[in-house]
Order: structure tokens, then C-alpha cells, then sequence
């Protein structure tokens, strides 16, 4: 009887396979970083439909959003499908959302937009749901939010503590749970345009300080979605943050990460001029939803398995785990033998990189990443160009003197 089977043959069900999301600022744009998301989640799980063999445990999103993105990140962490949310967006389009502007209720009251309905569309993705409807571990169901992992986080900023974690942090607001859609309203509080969550006065954006929280997952590889592009690397927004309400301080510099090729490789780019989630958007909600959502579908299909384990985890895929061989690796030629490119080995699993071994007196090979998959039948690592997508060489292991 296998490990997965119940007494009289019958499959048990499997624990979710955990993909981890981070959902950046949306703005006014937050119909099209819904459609990014669901995107994001449905071309996920296409490609593991594609990937054949053994059957794969259900896929559960844990979701950080950011501003905007935290109405996204609440529809992926529910398993909102495509057709629901593109409906919910169009239900709800972002003039109706936000309201008519007030300048005298930016004087009298810090508030732009004091008839904003962000409330109703929140309340449209999560209903009456609290935190505790979003913990991950069912064998602990009586634990309080902050004690239990959680499928939804979302930060706030609190004029008292700065960045706060919700559900982690809701101890220092004085909560053992909190209504989410207390959550969303708080967490888009743009200072200066967005009223307040009933009793969370002093809690802002959750973009006020860190724009693209990616370290919240660290160090497991997680899948980010962003408005724009690349750059600017940093926001300077927050220097007029006491302008727009007297209660915040400055901050001077809030980075946007990605100098780090890595996450920029974990990234998909909605490529939108940098302010459109200040800007009314001029296509339709269905429109916006449709170009998010095509965004996100066309990159995940667009990647390689290798290229997608930089942001999910590779039983996500169905693949093995990434053999446990350190990433920079000299091989000394008494410990190896070289074989040639007859023996082909599928190598496509994101894998360890390391240095060519030097080969006598021939000359370099051509410059390119190398990664090796072991065979543990043959003991056999090819080695492979990434650049050039070919194996040019295999080691062998013959044993050696512990280089290894």
C-alpha cells in the first residue's frame, strides 16, 4: 500500500501545493493587476495540466498585495476564477470606485475623493470574511490569525510602527482578528485621496514605505507582479507625504528593487507608463482585466521549467527537487571523466550553475551560464549552455579527493 493511499487502496488527499504571489501597487490601474493575477494563478496551473504524469496535489496562492494589489491578492487567495473577476471589475469600474474629486475636502478633511466606494468593492471580493478565514493550517482551526500561516498578508503602514504585516502584526492594533475588508480599505489608503477603515484612523497604504516587499518570502522563490517596469528604481513620493497628511512623516526614498536581475527575472512587467496608478485608465474595465490577464498567461507560457523555478517551487511543476550539489563547483580532472554529447540528458529543471572545468591545453569554450542535472542511476552530470541550450559536455564521477 502506498504512502498516499487509505486503507482500501483509495487516493487521500493531498496537502496544496503552496505558490507564492506578491501582488504590487495598483492604483487606479487595479483592474488590470486583477486580471494579472488571475492570470498568474490559472497559466500556472495550465502548465502543470501540461506537464502529464503522476497527479498533482491542488495548488493554493499565498498572496501578499500591495496598495492596490491587496483587492488582487484577496481574489487569488480566495480562487477566484477568471470569469467571476472580470465580471466582478466590470461590476465596479474605477470611476465609480473612487468618486468625484473634492479639493475642499482636501482641505478640510485630507481627503481627495471623500465619497471613494473602495469599501463596496471590497466588500464584493471578500464579503464578510475575517482573517481567520484565510489560515493555511486547518489542524488548528481555534488559533488566533496571528499565530497561523496565513493565505493572504497584506501590509499596512501605521503612523505609530511603520510597516505592519496583517495578520501577523494584529496584536499591535489592538486586534485578535479584523474584518478584511477593514483590511482592503485600509491597506489602499493613499494619504491625502482615501478615507479611512472605521477604527484604523492612523493606518495607511501598504506602499507607503516598502513598494515591492519581495523579502516577506524570502528565501523561497515567489512569482512578483508589477505595474510598471523595471525602473525608476526608487519612489520619491514620500516626500510630500506630510503635505497630504499632517500625521505622516517623510520618507525620502522608497527603492523599487530591481537592480537585482533576479527578481527582475521573477517579475512580470505590466509595462505601464510609470504614474498610470495615479492616472484615470482609459480602456474599459473588461479591457484592462483582458490586458492583464493575457500579460501574465503569455509570460508564464513564454518560460521555460528552468526559468519558471525562480519563482514557484519545483514539486509545483511535478519535477524533482534540484540535486544537492553546491552551486560553484571546480571539478578536478582526477575525479572526472568527460562524456560527450551522445549521452542526452534532459536538463531544462533549473539547476545549480557552476565554472567549467579546464580542460588541458584546448581552448575556452564559448562564455555561457552552465547548470548539471544529476542522473543518480549513471552518476552522470551533463554539462549545458544555457545561452546556447545544448549539452556540450558530461562529468563523470570517479570518486576523487572530497573537492566535490
Amino acid at each position: 500500500m502506498s504512502a498516499d493511499q487509505g486503507p482500501q487502496g483509495q487516493s487521500l488527499p493531498q496537502e496544496p501545493a503552496v505558490v507564492r504571489i506578491l501582488v504590487g501597487v495598483a492604483g487606479r490601474s487595479v483592474t488590470l493587476m486583477v486580471g494579472m493575477a488571475v492570470g498568474a494563478v490559472e497559466g500556472l496551473a495550465a502548465r502543470r495540466t501540461r506537464m502529464g504524469g503522476q497527479p498533482l496535489p491542488p495548488m493554493r496562492p499565498v498572496a501578499v498585495g500591495v496598495s492596490g494589489g491587496a483587492i488582487a491578492a484577496a481574489a487569488i487567495a480566495l480562487g477566484m476564477a477568471r470569469g467571476e473577476a472580470r465580471q466582478l471589475a466590470i461590476d465596479h469600474p474605477e470611476g465609480n470606485v473612487l468618486g468625484p474629486r473634492s479639493f475642499r475636502a482636501l482641505l478640510t478633511r485630507r481627503v481627495l475623493y471623500p465619497e471613494a466606494r473602495i469599501r463596496e468593492l471590497a466588500y464584493a471580493v471578500v464579503g464578510d470574511r475575517t482573517f481567520a478565514d484565510f489560515g493555511l493550517d486547518s489542524a488548528s482551526p481555534g488559533q488566533q490569525p496571528h499565530h497561523r500561516p496565513s493565505s493572504l498578508l497584506i501590509p499596512v503602514y501605521s503612523v505609530k510602527y511603520g510597516t505592519l504585516l496583517l495578520p501577523r502584526d494584529l496584536p499591535r492594533l489592538g486586534r485578535s482578528d479584523l474584518p478584511v475588508v477593514d483590511a482592503l480599505v485600509a491597506a489602499t489608503r493613499i494619504p491625502g485621496a482615501l478615507p479611512a477603515a472605521p477604527g484604523l484612523e492612523d493606518i495607511f497604504d501598504g506602499g507607503c514605505q516598502y513598494r515591492v516587499p519581495h523579502h516577506l518570502f524570502a528565501p523561497h522563490p515567489a512569482l512578483v507582479l508589477d505595474l510598471y517596469g523595471p525602473q525608476p528604481y526608487d519612489s520619491r513620493g514620500g516626500l510630500i507625504f506630510p503635505l497630504l497628511h499632517p500625521s505622516m512623516p517623510t520618507i525620502p526614498s522608497r527603492p523599487r528593487p530591481f537592480r537585482d536581475q533576479t527578481l527582475c527575472e521573477s517579475t512580470i512587467f505590466a509595462h505601464e507608463p510609470y504614474g498610470a496608478a495615479l492616472k484615470p485608465p482609459a480602456r474599459s474595465s473588461g479591457e484592462l482585466f483582458d490586458t492583464g490577464y493575457d500579460i501574465a498567461t503569455t509570460w508564464i507560457r513564454s518560460r521555460t521549467d528552468r526559468q519558471l523555478l525562480t519563482v514557484v517551487d519545483p514539486h509545483i511543476l511535478g519535477l524533482p527537487d534540484t540535486p544537492d550539489v553546491p552551486p560553484d563547483i571546480h571539478f578536478p580532472r582526477a575525479a572526472t571523466s568527460f562524456v560527450g554529447p551522445a549521452d542526452a540528458h534532459h536538463a531544462d529543471r533549473g539547476l545549480p550553475r557552476f565554472r567549467r572545468p579546464h580542460r588541458g591545453r584546448r581552448g575556452a569554450q564559448p562564455p555561457g551560464s552552465l547548470f548539471c542535472v544529476a542522473d543518480q542511476q549513471r552518476d552522470l552530470y551533463p554539462v549545458v549552455d544555457a545561452e546556447l541550450g545544448e549539452q556540450i559536455a558530461g562529468v563523470r564521477l570517479d570518486g576523487g579527493d572530497g573537492d566535490l
